[in-house]
């Protein structure tokens, strides 16, 4: 699955277009952002 699918499958998260960002390790850290986020 690629990032795009995954993007758009995980909804839960909102509507986040990760995937439209180049930067490797900055959408790896949004991702984490996120998901910290969502514990809390």
């Amino acid at each position: 699955m690629s990032f795009a699918e995954t993007a758009d499958h995980d909804s839960k998260y909102g509507n986040y277009q990760i995937f439209a960002n180049d930067d490797l390790d900055g959408m790896v850290q949004k991702i984490l952002e996120i998901v910290k986020q969502d514990k809390n």
